[in-house]
């Protein structure tokens, strides 16, 4: 992790039962927004937010580099609300005017739960909330984990990797 101060991120948990429409019908973003979606979802979930007046793209593994790059570049000057993401952002990417991320992927790693708060947790001028939409209970999961790691922090990715040591339930075992 990074040096420097971040926007602890909150939770909104959201009632879904599959319906990407009805998710992105009820939401307001503010601002540009990540999703994550497993791959089999992508498709529906990219169709939905359009459907509901949002303009969106997508990133996933087999795309192309210039793909890739033009997606995020259309997503970093605006002319994409939403940037899907299967299993591509998690790590390696900064964009601090981010601010909300919505989880439609379920995760059983801590490790990639952190590495997905932390894509909405950068500092930027008058950003004062980071909000994280839990679709799938991650943020419930990962409680304990997710406290423990805000009350010592991280030095390394090894301290994540201690951390990871949840059970199913998401209690860390020591």
């Amino acid at each position: 992790m990074r040096a420097g101060q971040l926007v602890r991120a909150t939770s909104v948990v959201e009632p879904w039962h599959g319906d990407y429409r009805t998710a992105f019908d009820h939401l307001s973003l503010l601002g540009p927004a990540l999703a994550f979606v497993p791959l089999r979802q992508l498709q529906a979930c990219v169709s939905a937010c359009r459907e509901a007046g949002f303009s969106a793209d997508y990133v996933r593994s087999g795309l192309t580099p210039d793909k890739i790059d033009d997606a995020i570049s259309r997503f970093e000057y605006g002319d994409t609300q939403v940037l899907v993401s299967v299993a591509m952002l998690s790590r390696d990417y900064d964009n601090p005017a981010v601010r909300p991320a919505l989880d439609f992927a379920k995760q059983t790693s801590f490790g990639l739960h952190v590495q997905k708060l932390s894509r909405i947790m950068q500092t930027a001028p008058d950003k004062l909330v980071a909000r994280y939409h839990d679709f799938t209970g991650n943020w419930q999961r990962f409680r304990d984990a997710r406290e423990h790691f805000w009350e010592h922090g991280v030095r390394d990715w090894a301290d994540v990797a201690r951390y990871q040591r949840v059970n199913f339930m998401g209690r860390l075992v020591e």
